[in-house]
């Protein structure tokens, strides 16, 4: 029994060893442990990338699990992606002690993993996301995030993060289209002598069970690429995700139903011309109809300036309709004439061509703190929070550079502008120097958590509604300290700014949003603004309904109370482009008011009531039941369709108090319908007082009047509307 007891208390004593062996390896270590288990070079910075291999840039690799595609939004241009992103590179400064690993483990699996909170106390490189409009990390208490180092000194670093990019798309084969989006990954302060990025061979992943509503998708990794900021390149590497549509839900739901509406009205000719309101109510019934399709179909897709294929389709099937109901307005207006014989031709001659063409935040280290000294000299009694003196006793001046990388989103009704860029800040400081270190370069880059011990211009933006920081685990932030004491502090922001806009012109309104960048508490007796030049804007940046064009503005002072504030200003101008409205505003609606305009060439005698009086020669005739809607049913079909486009037009811009242009045709395209409507009311009320040639001569009248006014309607809004200002 002793003999069995000692054997049990030693399998459970090796049992505990390799236990303990197992936790120090896989298992996250606390911070104060750093140094029991790792051993770090004295000359160690986390500022400062591992040493140059034989003079060649650090490599840095990439591997990327796409988990899923969140949503694909077409209308804001926007793809939502859950992915774990993981970088590898090697750091010889830091090895691990060979106490700390399991050596019996094969070569892969011989690493120690941290808790992700003592990261900060390691050189990370400072990748962010390009384009990227927000970031979530999906953390329950602890942040999903893990580094590992192995035993030769191979740094990984993963993080699960969910994020918002902006994915410019192009719809003139919607919706047959195929769309690319472009995730970029890339280096903020490291330039690509420093460091070079490349996807990790055969260690991506795309989950296969991702399905997509409406696309076919595959993801292709790219190569290395270097991208120009200024005067030098940046690393970077690419994500390609090409959304090929699948047209299954647009057959069902616009192309078979539209076919169907033309196929309805074209069998309108088949009815009778002589029942004029049951030809009318098809024709204006399925016009009304394809218009509403078209509407809802078009609120799927931003409100580009050119014509897609979808666009086209659909116009082509209005217009089928409307000369459907052109056709019977001719075939109506010959019959009254007793012209018999052209009207069977027409009929005739109208079906089988229509049938055709029907077919067709972290903590600061010890560590980092020493680091920051080790590359830069304070003057004795250096004060974080007094700014810089000047050698002349002039106020500072402060440099400005910005890289405008995208324009997100342009939201009308809530005069938002929201942008991405880079700014950059650049300032002499004489109370710092950089100290002599091994570089070709004449300046030092710190880490962005360094930024705390210097003094930095506290610039706001001014009318900013919201900043975001498009950040991976590094802050995209740098700050540079230059051999002649020249500071050098830049950092990646995505923002909204409040952009007053003026729509008096609109559609053909062009916007100027300001955004200016500001001292809070320095006046401008202690520092000037000014932008430096080498200022760079994204060629590549395109808008649905808008051209861009961006002018830097001088240095202003901006009064607050007694005093000025320094400040630079950028303004972006954006003039819209007017294709959208010309296809969903304005030829449908001057088409409409043609259609109320045919209407006089209907019969009087067709009026929609439970008893209709027809007054001829003094005998008054009673029909019971009445033939179905005729005229009234044209005109009121198209005053309400015209309302309707009007209230959603009106719903694409902000509640404004004043009239603006669209307003004006809009509102002179409903009046001249009401006009049609109230000149038949006339001529009904001549009729039943037995004046016939009076409405005879007023029907004349109208044909003619009508037309004529609109006519010089149009060619005054749009010499006025392209011209200048009201006369």
């Amino acid at each position: 029994m002793l003999v069995l007891k000692s054997v049990v208390f030693v399998l459970v004593g090796l049992h505990l060893n390799f236990l303990k062996a197992a936790l120090v390896a896989n298992h996250p270590v606390q911070d104060d442990q750093l140094h029991k288990h790792l051993l770090i070079s004295p000359s160690y910075s986390s500022h400062h990338a591992p040493s140059l291999i034989k003079g060649r840039p650090l490599p840095v690799e990439f591997s990327i699990n796409v988990r899923n595609v969140l949503g694909i939004n077409e209308k804001e241009q926007l793809i939502s992606l859950e992915t774990s992103l993981r970088m590898f590179w090697i750091d010889p400064r830091v090895k691990v002690r060979d106490e700390s690993l399991n050596l019996s483990a094969p070569a892969n699996e011989q690493y120690i993993t941290f808790n992700p909170k003592v990261a900060h106390h390691f050189w990370i490189p400072d990748i962010f996301l390009d384009r990227a409009k927000d970031i979530r990390v999906p953390t329950y208490f602890t942040r999903p995030a893990s580094l590992r180092i192995y035993r030769d000194s191979t740094f990984r670093y993963s993080s699960r993060i969910n994020f918002d990019a902006a994915c410019p798309m192009d719809f003139h084969r919607y919706p047959v289209d195929s769309q690319l989006c472009e995730i970029n990954f890339e280096s903020f302060g490291h330039t690509n002598k420093q460091l070079t990025f490349s996807w990790k061979a055969n260690a991506s992943n795309v989950n296969p069970n991702i399905t997509l509503a409406q696309f076919d998708m595959e993801v292709v990794l790219e190569e290395t690429y270097a991208t120009d900021y200024y005067d030098l390149a940046y690393p970077g590497i690419i994500m390609k995700i090409h959304l090929t549509r699948e047209i299954g839900y647009h057959i069902v739901q616009t192309y078979i139903p539209s076919v169907i509406f033309v196929i309805l009205a074209w069998l309108s000719m088949f009815i009778s011309p002589d029942s004029v309101p049951g030809r009318v109510g098809m024709g204006m019934t399925t016009l009304l109809t394809v218009t509403a399709m078209f509407g809802s179909v078009r609120q799927n897709v931003p409100r580009v300036s050119y014509v897609s294929y979808l666009d086209i389709w659909m116009l082509m099937c209005i217009l089928f309709v409307f000369f459907c109901v052109l056709e019977f307005t001719v075939v109506t207006t010959l019959l009254r004439g007793n012209r018999r014989y052209t009207v069977k031709t027409l009929e005739y001659s109208s079906r089988l061509p229509a049938l055709q063409s029907i077919g067709d935040g972290n903590p600061t280290s010890p560590q980092m703190d020493a680091s920051t000294f080790q590359l830069v000299d304070f003057e004795p009694g250096y004060n974080v929070h007094e700014h810089p003196p000047t050698q002349t006793g002039e106020a500072l001046q402060v440099d400005f550079q910005i890289n405008l990388r995208n324009v997100l989103q342009v939201d009308e009704v809530a005069q938002i502008c929201s942008l991405e860029m880079t700014i950059r800040m650049y300032w002499t400081d004489l109370r710092i120097k950089k100290k002599k270190v091994t570089t070709e370069l004449d300046f030092v880059t710190l880490n962005p958590r360094a930024a705390q011990y210097f003094w930095i211009p506290d610039i706001f933006i001014d009318q900013a509604k919201d900043l975001r920081v498009p950040s991976y685990y590094v802050r995209p932030a740098s700050i540079r300290v230059y051999n002649d004491s020249r500071i050098r502090f830049a950092a990646r922001v995505n923002f909204d700014v409040a952009c007053g806009m003026e729509f008096h012109r609109y559609p053909h309104d062009v916007q100027t949003c300001e955004v200016k960048f500001e001292s809070f508490g320095y006046t401008n007796r202690q520092m000037r603004y000014a932008w430096l030049s080498g200022n760079n804007i994204n060629q590549n940046i395109s808008l649905p309904q808008f051209d861009l064009e961006v002018k830097l503005g001088n240095n202003y002072s901006t009064d607050y109370y007694d005093l000025a504030y320094p400040g630079v200003i950028m303004r972006i101008l954006l003039s819209r482009k007017m294709s959208f409205h010309l296809m969903q505003t304005y030829i449908p609606s001057f088409i409409f008011v043609t259609l109320a305009w045919l209407t006089i060439f209907i019969p009087p005698d067709q009026i929609p009531a439970r008893h209709v009086v027809i007054a001829f020669k003094r005998v008054c005739v009673y029909v019971s039941p009445p033939s179905p809607p005729g005229r009234v049913t044209m005109t009121m079909t198209t005053l309400l369709t015209l309302t309707a486009m009007f209230a959603a037009v009106r719903s694409n811009v902000p509640r404004v108090s004043y009239v603006s242009f669209l307003d004006i045709w809009m509102f002179v395209c409903i009046v001249f319908v009401f006009l049609v409507i109230i000149h038949f009311i006339i001529v009904i009320m001549l009729l039943r007082l037995d004046r016939v040639k009076s409405a005879n001569a007023l029907e004349k009248l109208g044909a003619i009047l009508i037309p004529v006014a609109f006519f010089s309607f149009n060619l005054l809004y749009w010499a006025i509307l392209y011209g200048g200002e009201w006369l």
